[in-house]
């Protein structure tokens, strides 16, 4: 599941915000928070930078991504940035078993690397992309550097899964 950072007023996320008016004898202002939180599923928020952009390097976008470890943070080819919400609860647990069977038919096979929804990927036209499981030949991977094989690869995965949200177009994915 993929959900947009709400920019809209706290009660579209389902709090409650009550004030008490100072000028009505209320005090000061007082907001309290219902602990009843409803999300939903959205698309990803694309900040599209445009002329302010300085389209980061492959290694300040890495930077970045590691200044920002709370943030599911993708790039597109042009440079402007996805903010992705973290999994639900049922999306994780397909993801987690998704990934758990790609690793173990990986290290059977044994001839390539099998990697998780938290790895990025540079693909060849500069965008940064992390799909929920990937898997790399031996071959390839052996062909990067340490440090290209520590950072986010530059390469396009030999397989790729996505799972697609009920809220995902196709074409986006």
């Amino acid at each position: 599941m993929r959900m947009a950072i709400c920019l809209a007023a706290p009660e579209a996320l389902g709090y409650t915000i009550q004030k008490a008016c100072p000028a009505r004898g209320g005090g000061e202002e007082k907001i309290e928070m219902s602990a009843e939180v409803v999300f939903s599923e959205v698309r990803p928020l694309v900040l599209c930078l445009g002329p302010l952009r300085h389209k980061m390097t492959d290694e300040e976008f890495f930077a970045f991504c590691g200044a920002n470890p709370e943030l599911r943070i993708e790039r597109t080819s042009e440079g402007d940035l996805i903010l992705m919400s973290p999994s639900g609860g049922k999306t994780g647990n397909r993801n987690l078993k998704l990934g758990s069977r790609l690793e173990t038919w990986a290290e059977a096979e044994g001839t390539g690397v099998a990697f998780d929804s938290s790895t990025g990927f540079i693909l060849p036209n500069g965008a940064e992309r992390s799909p929920d499981a990937a898997w790399v030949s031996k071959l390839r991977w052996d062909q990067l550097t340490e440090k290209q094989q520590e950072s986010f690869p530059p390469l396009c995965p030999d397989f790729v899964v996505e799972l697609r949200s009920p809220s995902a177009d196709l074409k986006d994915l």
